[in-house]
This record gives structure tokens, C-alpha cells and sequence, in this order.
């Protein structure tokens, strides 16, 4: 990555910078560690959970939403 970094949300963000991964600050969020850890051992990542598990989440609805995909 190049150039500099500005937060264009100052409400959100009050700055924004490009640090080593070897110097992050203690406050990173578990879901940026992993994706650093997948682009570090070259592993595919998404912030959606696995096909598997959202079939699973929505199964529990049963028959309560049956006809809804026909939409």
C-alpha cells in the first residue's frame, strides 16, 4: 500500500496510519487480527461466515419462512 492515510470518518476515527504488523497497538480488534493473520499465511478470509453456517443459523427458522425465497 502507498501514500497517506487521512480518515475521511473524524467522527469515527480521530487518525488513521500504516504501522508494521510487528508494532500494532494493543487495542487491535480480534476480527483485524485474523484478517492479518490470513493475508500473513496467504489464506483466503471473508468477513461472511461459512455457507455451511449460515444454512445452519437459518434452518432453525424451519418451515416458518418456507415460500419466502420464491420472492
Amino acid at each position: 500500500m502507498r501514500g497517506e492515510p487521512e480518515s475521511l470518518e473524524p467522527k469515527k476515527f480521530k487518525d488513521v496510519a500504516w504501522l508494521p504488523v510487528s508494532n500494532l497497538p494493543g487495542e487491535v480488534s480480534k476480527p483485524t487480527l485474523h484478517v492479518l493473520r490470513c493475508i500473513r499465511d496467504n489464506t483466503i478470509y471473508s468477513e461472511f461466515p461459512a455457507r455451511s453456517k449460515v444454512l445452519a443459523f437459518w434452518e432453525q427458522f424451519g418451515n416458518k419462512w418456507a415460500g419466502f425465497s420464491d420472492f
